[in-house]
């Protein structure tokens, strides 16, 4: 910034960066006039990390937790195979739930049917992650959306 002249900053109309605190903050106080644009990518990729993988995470570790609980019950005077089974459904929850990062980041035209339907069978079992992962995918298609009012529209809701 310190080799352009104030007329050079004064011309810039939009910068484009992602969402970096200091990068706002040096964009706001040189070129207050500028519109602040985050990108498509730094967007969709700092939603994936901060959002999803944190919803999809808190959930395999409570798969966790629930099997070590349903373990830790297991007596002589409990249906231990009943309990074990629990056990290992939960363990293949969250097995499930670990290998899920790159289907939900993805997009999901480019999913394979298979790992699809494998996708839904475990949003169908985790509301929040689903939640999610449908804000994801709104934001997909609103990067889409060429009409200026249904863009902002979609951003606003």
């Amino acid at each position: 910034f310190e080799d352009m002249t104030s007329d050079s900053l004064s011309a810039v109309i939009a910068v484009a960066m992602d969402m970096n605190a200091s990068y706002n903050k040096l964009v706001t106080k040189h070129l207050p006039k500028a519109q602040i644009v985050y990108d498509r990518f730094h967007m969709q990729s700092q939603f994936g990390r901060d959002v999803l993988g944190v919803i999809r995470l808190d959930e395999a570790r409570r798969h966790k937790a629930k099997e070590k609980e349903i373990l830790a019950d297991i007596s002589d005077d409990t249906d231990k195979e009943t309990l074990k089974q629990e056990a290992k459904a939960e363990k293949q929850e969250y097995s499930q739930l670990k290998k899920l990062r790159w289907s939900l980041l993805i997009n999901s035209d480019k999913l394979s049917d298979s790992k699809t339907e494998q996708l839904h069978s475990i949003l169908q079992d985790h509301h929040d992650l689903a939640v999610c992962y449908a804000m994801k995918e709104e934001m997909c298609r609103l990067y889409e959306v060429t009409d200026y009012q249904q863009a902002v529209t979609g951003w606003t809701k």
